[in-house]
Order: C-alpha cells, then structure tokens, then sequence
C-alpha cells in the first residue's frame, strides 16, 4: 500500500531546513599539539609569547609529555634565530620550564647559560632573576639582553 505525502507548507518547510552537503562548511579541525609545535617556526613574533605558554600548557596534561622535548628544542631554536640549540641546553630548560625539579645550571662561559634565563619568561610567563657577579660580564649580557628584546618585542626583560 502507497502513502501519498502532502505537499503544504509543513513539507516545505522540513526540505528548506536541509542543506546541500557540498555547501555547508566543515568545521575547522583542532590542529594536534605536533603540528602546533612544528610550525614555531614561522609563528609572526607577537604571538610567540602567548603560542609557547599555550603549548607548555598543553604540554603538562599526561598524554602530551611526549612532545616536551620537541617544544622546548624548537621554541629555543627560534629564540636563537634558527641555530640549533645544545642538547644540555634543552635538557636545563625543560626540567625548569615543565617543574621537574630544582636545576643548577653549571658551565663554562660561552656555554650559553643568559638564554635559558632569557627563555624562562617567553615560554612560562613568569619573571626569571639572574645575579651576575662580574660588572663587565653583567654589562656584556645586558647589551645581549637589550638585543633580544629587539628582536622580541613581546618579551620583557628589566635590567639595574
């Protein structure tokens, strides 16, 4: 037996609440905390700040652990204008900046101690003290400071 279907408003008015498939737009898929990280490298400089602290977030929850090592070594990398960043220098800044525990960095001048403390801030957003001992020492990394903050306009760094 046949059901004919009435063609009144009521019907009209169930069809145009349908949309043709290839017109509606799909929803923006989250990109995955890899493919955040993978493009550190071409984030514009004013959102760097904020797109680091977001990810070291991220990073904290159990299942992104794994991309700790990564963050912290490109994130550095672009801080250091593309050049790639010791290994001991992504170890120190990784216990530090996903609280592994208290760190004491010790190493020889030129090992490149002023940028993991230069680093603190722009990937916690916290404030970061160093003593420096030596006034000509303390005056070569505050020029270097100065010269990073150029660089980076949303970072801050204050010097006495």
């Amino acid at each position: 037996m046949r059901v004919k279907r009435r063609q009144g408003r009521s019907y009209q008015r169930e069809t145009s609440l349908y949309q043709n498939p290839a017109s509606v737009q799909p929803f923006p898929i989250e990109k995955t905390t890899e493919e955040r990280i993978s493009i550190i490298a071409t984030t514009p400089e004013k959102e760097l700040c904020s797109v680091l602290q977001d990810l070291v977030k991220t990073c904290l929850i159990r299942k992104n652990i794994k991309y700790q090592h990564d963050l912290t070594f490109h994130g550095l990398q672009r801080l250091l204008g593309g050049r790639l960043p010791r290994i001991n220098r992504v170890r120190t800044l990784q216990q530090i900046v996903f609280r592994h525990g208290d760190t004491i960095v010790s190493a020889q001048t030129g090992f490149g101690k002023s940028i993991i403390f230069y680093a603190i801030p722009i990937f916690i957003g916290k404030i970061a003290i160093q003593l420096i001992p030596s006034s000509k020492l303390g005056e070569e990394q505050k020029r270097s400071g100065l010269a990073l903050l150029q660089r980076r306009p949303s970072a801050r760094i204050r010097t006495c």
